[in-house]
């Protein structure tokens, strides 16, 4: 699967899943207290998350990542 994160700020992201921006496709990330959370936009599995905001640089503000 390969997940495109746009950059908002310093504990938000934008995912979209494909390699380009799509509004079907659209989860907003969010890191908090408590962990990385799905904010607004599409719900995705728990473990996808995770391994989503595990292999997100949070210094680049576009980047694609890919997950086995």
């Amino acid at each position: 699967m390969e997940f495109y994160a746009r950059k908002l700020d310093n504990k938000t992201f934008d995912v979209f899943e494909g390699k380009q921006y799509s509004a079907e496709s659209w989860t907003r990330l969010r890191s908090g207290r408590n962990g990385v959370y799905v904010a607004k936009g599409r719900s995705l599995p728990h473990a996808v998350v995770r391994a989503i905001a595990a292999a997100i640089q949070p210094d680049l503000n576009g980047q694609l990542v890919t997950l086995q």
